[in-house]
């Protein structure tokens, strides 16, 4: 796979991903995701720690399994977590069944809810719409069987949206990217390079020095943008897939830092150019400010 959308396969290598055996499919639970409580052989790593809430990233096999986001509420520990299909809600009460049937009462609105049991946890899936109730809500009430969980909501908005961001990195925390060489240097190397045209929403069209740099990770390739003007600032992709790549961007402040701009997709009206993806977390949002982001590379 190559940045196609970017046109630099004539520039880059094809790039094969090779398939994992699901060595964690015995831990998955009987829809083909994983619980956020109670999975078997789930290692945990701290991610972040928001608004009173533990962030952490669950492995299994070896792969992010889920991230969830859990605080202690009245002596017992309580999760909101998401597995790549569901967002879930686990609470400390063993379960006698493992499907079941309940309530889920926010501010007072109480709606049915439904879900599955692990030892010592039952979970509630939640739908988008129960996310974002919890969400905007203050207080909130599990009704299972004849027992009923009480728990506040305060945090939740702030722990969720670091969960989604928890996963959408595989549970890496996202730091300053180092450095690459420049590309005088990378020039005189063996790295592939190709002139082209650039364009953002506020430079206008401008030429540019498209590099690839060492392969790092997982990413399928790591390339850099520089532009001709010396006072122009530099981006540094990481293809992650060929609809997504994660973008820094490192400004002529002779600071030679990165700042991370999060995950950003091909423009549906125009190929050649990316911007950010909706929906990121809280310290992206606040990366991209209220500035229009976009990239072209023709």
């Amino acid at each position: 796979m190559t940045l196609n959308y970017l046109k630099t396969n004539n520039f880059f290598a094809i790039c094969t991903l090779v398939a994992m055996t699901a060595t964690g499919a015995t831990a998955q639970n009987a829809y083909g995701g994983y619980d956020i409580a109670g999975t078997p052989g789930a290692v945990d790593q701290d991610y972040a720690n928001v608004r009173g809430w533990q962030v952490t990233a669950s492995y299994v096999g070896g792969r992010l399994a889920y991230c969830s986001a859990g605080r202690y509420a009245g002596g017992s520990y309580m999760s909101i977590g998401y597995d790549g299909m569901q967002w879930q809600l686990a609470v400390p009460i063993a379960g006698q069944y493992s499907d079941w049937s309940g309530t889920l009462e926010i501010d007072g609105d109480q709606r049915s809810t439904s879900g599955n049991a692990t030892t010592g946890n039952t979970i509630a899936w939640l739908g988008l719409n129960e996310l974002d109730r919890l969400q905007r809500g203050s207080q909130a009430i599990l009704s299972v069987g004849r027992v009923d969980y009480d728990f506040d909501l305060s945090g939740v908005t702030a722990s969720t949206l670091k969960v989604s961001e928890c996963y959408q990195h595989g549970g890496q925390v996202p730091v300053q990217a180092t450095a690459p060489a420049n590309t005088a240097s990378t020039q005189n190397g063996n790295a592939a390079t190709a002139r082209v045209t650039c364009e953002t929403v506020f430079n206008g069209p401008f030429a540019c020095t498209l590099t690839q740099q060492p392969s790092e990770g997982s990413y399928l390739e790591v390339l850099t943008v520089d532009s001709d003007d010396p006072n122009a600032e530099r981006y540094l992709i990481k293809q992650v897939n060929d609809a997504q790549i994660e973008v820094w961007v490192s400004y002529p402040d002779g600071l030679q830092s990165w700042d991370y701009k999060g995950y950003w997709q091909p423009v549906a009206q125009d190929q050649d150019c990316m911007e950010p993806a909706p929906n990121q977390g809280l310290a992206v949002q606040d990366a991209l400010g209220q500035d229009a982001w976009m990239l072209c590379i023709r």
